[in-house]
């Protein structure tokens, strides 16, 4: 199964920190198919910037048959379509 985060940058007006809020699991597969990610992964321990102040993210252990390499996957799909995504699935 694959982590779907969300990853909230630091608010540079009130300080606010850097969060990870965990938003589920699905199958590598699922995620692929559903949340348009990046092609190539971010090595695991990689220091990400955001250019915007919040980007869902799918980190990927090593899994049997799974068709996506191990690594943190970026999507291109906006945080509120990922959550009504996973809502609905």
């Amino acid at each position: 199964m694959a982590q779907i985060i969300l990853f909230t940058d630091t608010n540079q007006q009130t300080g606010e920190p850097k969060k990870l809020s965990a938003l589920g699991y699905r199958p590598a597969q699922w995620c692929q198919e559903n949340l348009k990610l990046e092609s190539d992964p971010i090595q695991l321990g990689t220091r990400v910037e955001l250019a915007n102040n919040q980007r869902v993210f799918v980190k990927v252990d090593q899994e049997e048959g799974s068709p996506l390499k191990p690594g943190v996957y970026s999507s291109d799909q906006n945080p509120t379509a990922v959550i009504e995504l996973l809502r609905d699935a």
